[in-house]
């Protein structure tokens, strides 16, 4: 049993390092440094602007190096800033954390329910 659950924590720690390699290639490696800084930093932004936002996500740097800043803030809980609204991307998150949280709740009152239906007609 407990070797089961090892091997079981073991394959879920690779699926989301696996994942969180895709989810960085796709988000910062796809479109290239160049177009990701442009797209965060608006279309009237400055060369300068531009430069800024490169730097300070590092996408001025080898990927390799990109890709443990990235894994690092979100390890961290650090989910980055929002460019387009000029705040963190963690106070995005919890300002539609009430909606989120009551569409959840919903859905699971629904299953339940639904679920209960089946267990008992069966």
């Amino acid at each position: 049993m407990i070797r089961f659950l090892i091997r079981r924590v073991g394959q879920a720690i690779l699926v989301l390092f696996v994942a969180s390699i895709a989810v960085f290639l796709l988000f910062f490696v796809g479109p290239g440094p160049n177009q990701v800084a442009r797209t965060f930093a608006g279309r009237l932004a400055t060369p300068a602007r531009i430069l800024q936002i490169k730097h300070a996500l590092h996408l001025d740097q080898p990927l390799w190096l990109q890709y443990l800043h990235w894994l690092g803030n979100l390890l961290q809980g650090n989910l980055g800033y929002d460019y387009y609204k000029g705040q963190s991307v963690n106070t995005v998150v919890a300002q539609g954390l009430p909606e989120t949280a009551s569409l959840v709740l919903g859905a699971a009152i629904l299953w339940i329910d639904a679920m209960s239906m089946w267990v008992f007609e069966t």
